[in-house]
């Protein structure tokens, strides 16, 4: 629906449905194996996940739950940015897109998106395996607590420094192969 009048711009059926970070493009999940990504209403892209597609979250970049993980999709192209094993139940993005949130059943773990590091690897396909681009992101955190549902706060104002990592677990294995 649009703000005026409370038209319809668009309809259909879906499975799921996620916005971007650009609130005019959306995807939805049409079926396990299908995720379609529209603009300004319009379809733009319609692609078929490797590993099939459980559930579908939004943000700065398109995430697709699959059994074998989650894997981050670029939304202008659908390139495949990077795989993780993880099950998540949630995702959070911050305000800027540089700090992401995953949280699973009994955790939830602090990434930092490279997206300079992604743009690089994009240009010169170095760094870049069957999983995606290895340095896409840098892992900061994990803490061992259950999230239901998540916002982030005065991000300008934050400097990562000022977190309090005295109960953070740093374990950068959950981006191994």
């Amino acid at each position: 629906y649009t703000a005026m009048a409370l038209r319809n711009k668009s309809f259909g059926s879906a499975q799921e449905f996620a916005w971007a970070h650009d609130s005019s493009e959306y995807a939805i999940r049409e079926s396990n194996s299908i995720v379609k990504i529209f603009k300004n209403f319009k379809e733009k892209k319609s692609f078929k996940p490797d590993f099939g597609a459980e559930s579908i979250y939004g943000g700065f970049l398109l995430g697709v739950r699959s059994v074998n993980g989650l894997a981050f999709y670029d939304w202008d192209n659908t390139e495949l940015i990077r795989r993780i094993e993880i099950q998540p139940k949630h995702i959070f993005w911050s305000d800027s897109g540089e700090l992401v949130c995953i949280a699973t059943e009994e955790s939830f773990f602090i990434l930092k998106y490279l997206s300079e590091k992604v743009l690089a690897a994009q240009e010169t396909h170095e760094g870049v395996t069957e999983d995606g681009i290895e340095d896409a992101f840098e892992v900061l955190g994990e803490i061992q607590e259950i999230v239901k549902t998540g916002l982030w706060v005065d991000l300008d104002n934050l400097e990562l420094e000022d977190i309090d990592t005295t109960d953070i677990n740093l374990d950068e294995d959950i981006l191994d192969d």
